[in-house]
């Protein structure tokens, strides 16, 4: 067999297709077609006399949050176009912007303003959980089938109107499947996980979602913002369909969960996953809103206690003596000026003992998973307020 594949003849494709071509050519054409022409998912620009449409780069996803600012414009956004108006005229060879030079403008205008968010991105994928029993339920009627079409057109509409007005890039949005690219946080101050809830509680709106119990899971990939695409792209899928699509609690299969991965500049990283219907889920949310300005000394001064004294931690929950345990752990000058903020933290370890049913460990391994899952949430929580260190 080898011998006669040696004798097929060999053909040279004499017309080339190129893809990134033709999408290059046609980006305004299909987001158009997908959002209507009067959207503005593209940025609409001028080049002498002639209007244009283009996506968002990495970059300018970002640092989003200071869009509204003629820095944004002037340093980022104009020498972006620059950079475009010479590869149109270069006719396709490509041209470079001085993206650290940029950072450091912005760094020298911003000073404390710039956080170490400001280079990275959130790349989400989304997928409805329990659709198969959704769809099972219709039993073939074709008005129930005509609504439960209609109630995902408009759930995927809502959707990508949210997502665009967070500031992130809809990239796909297909029913109850989302992809987009977002920054971790925006000019109203709004993070990448107040997006999620948003969507998440969108979803469940949708009558026919609720009656047969369906959720919305996610995989969230953050990385640096010249990490490779198609890595952070390969990341959230796996974590969408490998991770929070496949979350067990107390040996049942749980779902509607967020999972995450944070990948550091540094190449540090770690993961965690998270379910979204229980209580802690809320309040972990809670700890990103600006009022409680969370200093990162403070933070980590937390994380280290949690993962010292995890099975203290564990066996404070189970004796139902928590309360006594943060209040002869947490008590310096600092903590009694945090006293509001650690009630919350406290509040936010009983109910992950409580949500991921950890009462039933049977080994010290599972039992330092409370200390792990709370590490995880204040060290997202940690990220999203560090200071820019590059």
């Amino acid at each position: 067999m080898l011998d006669d594949l040696e004798y097929i003849p060999k053909f040279q494709a004499v017309n080339r297709f190129n893809l990134l071509e033709k999408l290059d050519n046609n980006i305004t054409a299909f987001y158009d077609e997908a959002y209507g022409e009067e959207d503005e998912v593209l940025r609409t620009w001028h080049h002498g006399k002639k209007a244009q449409k283009r996506v968002r780069s990495l970059l300018e996803i970002a640092i989003q949050e200071f869009s509204k600012t003629d820095l944004y414009y002037n340093e980022v956004v104009l020498k972006i176009e620059q950079a475009i108006i010479q590869y149109q005229k270069t006719r396709g060879k490509e041209e470079q912007i001085a993206e650290d030079a940029v950072y450091l403008k912005l760094k020298n205008d911003l000073g404390e303003a710039l956080k170490s968010r400001h280079r990275y991105i959130a790349i989400v994928h989304a997928d409805g959980d329990n659709i198969g029993n959704t769809i099972a339920s219709l039993q073939n009627d074709a008005g129930k089938t005509r609504a439960f079409s209609a109630e995902l057109m408009s759930f995927s509409e809502q959707a990508v109107r949210k997502i665009y007005q967070y500031g992130a890039t809809p990239v796909y949005a297909g029913g109850d499947d989302l992809l987009f690219i977002a920054p971790m946080q925006n000019d109203e101050q709004m993070t990448i996980y107040d997006l999620l809830k948003s969507l998440h509680d969108l979803f469940a709106q949708q009558p026919v979602f609720q009656s047969n119990k369906a959720s919305l899971s996610f995989g969230l990939s953050i990385s640096y913002y010249k990490h490779p695409l198609a890595e952070a792209l390969s990341t959230s899928r796996n974590l969408l369909f490998g991770k929070a699509k496949e979350l067990e609690i107390d040996g049942k299969k749980r779902k509607d969960a967020l999972a995450i991965n944070l990948l550091t500049h540094s190449g540090h990283q770690f993961e965690t996953t998270l379910w979204q219907d229980g209580d802690s889920y809320p309040l972990w949310l809670e700890l990103f809103k600006p009022s409680e300005k969370l200093e990162e000394a403070f933070i980590a001064g937390l994380m280290h206690k949690t993962d010292t004294l995890a099975l203290w931690l564990w066996d404070a929950c189970n004796r139902g003596t928590l309360d006594a345990f943060f209040k002869a752990l947490f008590n310096e000058a600092i903590h009694t000026a945090k006293g509001r903020l650690l009630d919350k933290i406290k509040d936010l370890t009983r109910a992950i003992f409580v949500d991921y049913a950890l009462h039933a460990s049977a080994n010290n391994e599972e039992k330092r998973l409370l200390g792990q899952m709370l590490h995880a949430m204040l060290r997202l929580v940690q990220f999203q307020n560090a200071p820019d260190h590059d």
